[in-house]
């Protein structure tokens, strides 16, 4: 847990040096639920899952999280599905079938630019639905 929680330290501090707030906590095994600070249209605050892998790889997933909330309080996520998998594959995170926004197998060095790519398009997900309601 130490080693994770000094990544995701890092992974948060801009390029300033200054740290963004979040929390980390466990799941699951190998498994944790992040919160940053960041707040999406909704006012909501932004939450993903971030997984652990034997191989000391990482992914990101938000466990259709988004596409829920986007059911629940903008209209209907299938509608715009076609157009989260565009946006997301800019971000090279996958959506599937369900609406579940995933990037996987992210190593170490590269989970400071994933974790705000990730946060990133989550929120651009939820604006894009409150702009395109169906």
């Amino acid at each position: 847990m130490y080693d994770l929680e000094d990544v995701m330290m890092k992974s948060f501090r801009d390029d300033n040096g200054i740290s963004s707030a979040f929390s980390i906590e466990p799941v699951d095994d190998n498994e944790y639920r992040v919160s940053t600070n960041v707040v999406d249209g909704l006012n909501d605050m932004i939450h993903f899952n971030l997984i652990v892998y034997p191989n000391g790889t990482y992914a990101l997933n938000d466990r259709v999280f988004t596409a829920r909330m986007i059911d629940d309080n903008i209209g209907s996520f299938s509608s715009i599905a076609a157009d989260v998998a565009r946006l997301a594959s800019e971000f090279g995170v996958l959506l599937d079938d369900r609406g579940e926004l995933t990037r996987d197998y992210i190593n170490s060095r590269d989970l400071r630019s994933e974790v705000n790519n990730f946060t990133q398009l989550l929120n651009r997900v939820v604006d894009f639905a409150q702009l395109n309601r169906y």
